[in-house]
């Protein structure tokens, strides 16, 4: 499939396809980033995720050693301690055991919380045309000037009486946000912001601007009228400002603090216990590699990308197991197995982790239907000529996981939930592309499965849930991220005392 757009501001868009996927991940030399790359600058800076040519090959060799296997290792207490963090607060909030139903009265609940006359795949669409048009659709409709909070369709909203809020019922989505906030600051940043119990200081404020940034820089990149100078004069230019203000006073906390700790202890500077230590290591010691702002940008870019995203999929995951208490049984039977019933994840190591094959399979398939990212896009730097097939220079390619993951010719059944497909090895060896691929790929892939399957672990060790919302109602947004607009409301059950 291969289908090409020409949008009304002279641009060509080409979606899909295996040539344009085989094109975008092995013929690197002949693209570079494209514009929606360029816009998130005022943000990200020039750090990891946008930078080019021989300043991204050296900050991505300097930055590897950050995200090296053994290193990883070390992170997994702090993965841990933030995991019972997380379960300590759902703990506050879920339904005493007492109460906990069994998995077959579970599927009854979500039988009965069915939308009456929804679509039984919600969004999705069963002709991958048809899909890929609805997916995008949103993005078309902003270019005639809609406003964010009218990109899903106008469908009733499931709202949550102050009962059954106090009933077992809340919004996993910011509260997961805050406990990876916590996770990338403490591994990443050796730095503690308590942001999962502090809901008023500074933190808080950091997780609000990254939810209106990420959405004010979708409506940007949607509006090719403003990218110029004119934006900034504008009221979403302004707002979109002071959000950045926000977020770069507290990545520049961030940085502060860590040069004065490690001012005060000379010998842990010099063991460069994480990527923060690590840049500033750099900065010592290449100074004319490493100014302070690129320091402040690769902060930038891996505080975002390093909580965002993985918050993102955790509430994805949860979701789907929240509608599918089968695979929630099993993937809490493998758990359960490998740690045993009342140990600690706090007492489990690395390599017990590891072992977790269904529940990292659980992650790759809600990476599948849900992909953190769900597009990004290159620009042709020369004409490319493929297996018979041409594209010339100056085009816009775009790759949507969100569409390429669920394409019939790739993938069996592919709008159902099927953990176990991924047993085997994908069908295709782009045909799963959730941290994208290639030399630009992330590089922060294995650090973000990691604590996923610890977060997933802890939860499935301590709760039974449900998701509230039908397929139809969850209506996730195609932005920088792929968010739930709605939330992702869970009814929660202790599983014992």
């Amino acid at each position: 499939m291969l289908q090409m757009v020409t949008c009304n501001f002279g641009k060509s868009m080409i979606y899909g396809g295996q040539f344009l996927i085989l094109v975008f991940f092995t013929h690197t030399h002949t693209l570079s980033l494209s514009l929606s790359f360029f816009l998130q600058r005022p943000w990200l800076g020039e750090g990891l995720l946008i930078s080019s040519g021989e300043k991204w090959k050296t900050r991505r060799r300097q930055l590897t050693h950050a995200f090296h296997f053994q290193l990883l290792k070390t992170f997994v207490p702090i993965f841990t301690k933030h995991a019972n963090a997380l379960s300590n607060y759902w703990a506050q909030l879920a339904l005493p055991a007492s109460q906990c139903p069994s998995d077959e009265d579970m599927v009854k609940m979500i039988a009965e919380s069915r939308h009456p006359e929804g679509d039984p795949t919600g969004f999705i669409l069963n002709d991958d045309d048809l899909h890929m048009i609805k997916i995008w659709k949103s993005g078309i409709s902003k270019l005639l000037g809609m406003s964010a909070s009218h990109l899903a369709d106008n469908r009733s909203k499931r709202t949550f009486s102050s009962d059954e809020k106090a009933n077992g019922c809340f919004d996993a989505f910011p509260v997961i946000k805050r406990a990876t906030l916590d996770t990338i600051c403490d591994t990443a940043m050796a730095t503690h912001v308590n942001a999962l119990n502090d809901w008023t200081g500074l933190q808080n404020s950091y997780v609000n601007a990254v939810n209106e940034a990420n959405a004010q820089a979708w409506d940007w990149m949607l509006r090719p009228w403003l990218w110029n100078r004119t934006f900034k004069l504008t009221r979403l230019g302004k707002d979109f400002e002071a959000n950045l203000n926000i977020l770069h006073e507290f990545t520049r906390r961030v940085i502060r603090e860590r040069k004065e700790a490690l001012c005060k202890n000379p010998k842990e500077s010099h063991e460069a216990k994480c990527f923060l230590d690590m840049l500033i290591r750099i900065q010592m010691e290449q100074p004319e590699t490493m100014c302070d702002q690129d320091l402040a940008d690769e902060v930038d870019t891996f505080m975002f990308e390093g909580h965002d995203t993985t918050a993102v999929n955790l509430s994805w995951v949860i979701y789907l197991l929240g509608r599918n208490p089968s695979v929630q049984a099993k993937a809490r039977a493998e758990v359960m197995q490998l740690f045993g019933d009342g140990v600690s994840v706090d007492k489990v190591n690395h390599d017990q982790f590891d072992k977790l094959e269904y529940v990292t399979c659980v992650i790759k398939e809600s990476l599948r239907l849900f992909p953190s990212v769900p597009w990004f896009s290159r620009v042709t730097t020369e004409d490319v000529h493929f297996d018979g097939m041409f594209v010339p220079k100056g085009v816009d390619v775009t790759i949507a996981p969100w569409v390429l993951h669920r394409l019939n010719e790739i993938w069996k059944d592919p709008h159902d939930f099927k953990p176990e497909r991924h047993m085997q090895r994908p069908p295709h060896p782009f045909a799963l592309i959730p941290f994208s691929a290639g030399p630009r790929n992330c590089i922060g892939q294995n650090f973000a499965m990691t604590e996923e399957r610890v977060m997933i672990a802890a939860l499935l060790q301590r709760f039974k849930w449900i998701s509230l919302h039908d397929e139809d109602e969850v209506e996730p947004v195609p932005q920088v991220i792929l968010r739930p607009s709605n939330g992702i409301w869970c009814k929660v059950w202790k599983i014992s005392s």
